[in-house]
């Protein structure tokens, strides 16, 4: 079983952070942190709330396990989950 599969079957709240034809980043809160995962299902990073933030408005970047480095502000708008949903995943609602 991947990682992305067993925190969606413990029902961690995820999200689509990124998607082009298909989940490129995805998002799992586990605490209060972010857990993000890449397409080929492997850990790119855990942030926390604050370093979720910069990686969402700011320029800090996050590396797949190809080694590509994504910058979310610089990525496509239709990529990207609509504005009001991502503010409810950020908000720690369950």
């Amino acid at each position: 079983m991947s990682l992305l599969q067993n925190l969606k079957e413990n029902q961690f709240p995820c999200l689509e952070l990124l998607n082009f034809e298909g989940p490129v980043l995805t998002a799992i809160k586990v605490e209060n942190n972010f857990v993000i995962i890449d397409q080929w299902n492997k850990l790119c990073s855990i942030l926390t709330f604050d370093q979720m933030l910069h990686f969402i408005y700011d320029y800090n970047s996050i590396t797949d396990s190809s080694g590509k480095k994504w910058i979310y502000p610089k990525e496509s708008k239709e990529a990207k989950p609509k504005e009001e949903i991502l503010l409810d995943f950020l908000s720690f609602k369950n």
